[in-house]
């Protein structure tokens, strides 16, 4: 802030040809903007020390990130893409997974080789992943307690939507990631299976047999969960 003030004061005067230094003050000005965005990212997620995150903060925090990338992302390029990750995750904590998604499209648009994308990838289909097992306990919940059929199959079209957009963030992992994680492979490999969708299973089950059946840690659930499918 006190930059910014000298920045409005005579001292800080350019001529109009001094182009090299007026691009240094917007580069540090962009610097400047990004680590402000990235402190308050940090503090609202639980990352500051405080151990615990905020949800308050989540939109402020938005809201500052897409104002960086509107405002400065010309003069601080090396930073938008940390800013797209941060964006898409704060909106998957708040369960806006569409909108996460949009920033995921963009920063893999950017850099498709950036490690952040399979990281973000990962995120991404935890988030759905979690949306489905919420509409499964949901749909027990109504079965169990005698509700209507119309109220059961409400819920159950709804899973059915949610088990297909986790089915192809799962899909969308194992395209960019270069080291997919077991996990995210069987739960996209199980939800694909509860779908019906067994050229997916059969995708993904094949993927999880190459990578994992030699691992020592992996290995035995693939013998014992995968090889049977």
């Amino acid at each position: 802030a006190s930059y910014e003030k000298w920045l409005e004061t005579p001292a800080a005067r350019l001529s109009s040809t001094d182009r090299d230094r007026r691009v240094n003050r917007e580069q540090t000005r962009a610097t400047m903007a990004f680590y402000d965005a990235y402190m308050d990212y940090r503090e609202a997620t639980g990352q500051g020390g405080q151990g615990k995150s905020d949800p308050t903060r989540f939109e402020p925090t938005i809201r500052k990130l897409e104002a960086y990338i509107a405002q400065h992302g010309d003069y601080g390029p090396t930073y938008v893409p940390r800013a797209y990750d941060m964006l898409a995750r704060l909106h998957a904590q708040l369960g806006q997974i569409e909108k996460a998604e949009e920033y995921y499209r963009t920063l893999r648009g950017l850099d498709a080789s950036s490690p952040l994308v399979p990281l973000l990838a990962t995120q991404i289909f935890k988030s759905h992943f979690d949306e489905v097992k919420a509409l499964e306990t949901e749909r027990q919940a109504l079965i169990d307690r005698g509700a209507d059929t119309g109220d059961v199959k409400d819920v159950e079209s709804r899973l059915a939507i949610a088990r297909r957009a986790a089915v192809a963030s799962g899909l969308d992992y194992l395209k960019n990631s270069a080291d997919p994680q077991y996990g995210v492979l069987w739960n996209s490999m199980e939800i694909a299976s509860d779908l019906g969708d067994w050229k997916t299973t059969e995708r993904v089950g094949r993927k999880i047999v190459e990578k994992f059946t030699d691992d020592p840690e992996a290995g035995p659930k693939v013998e014992r969960f995968v090889n049977p499918l």
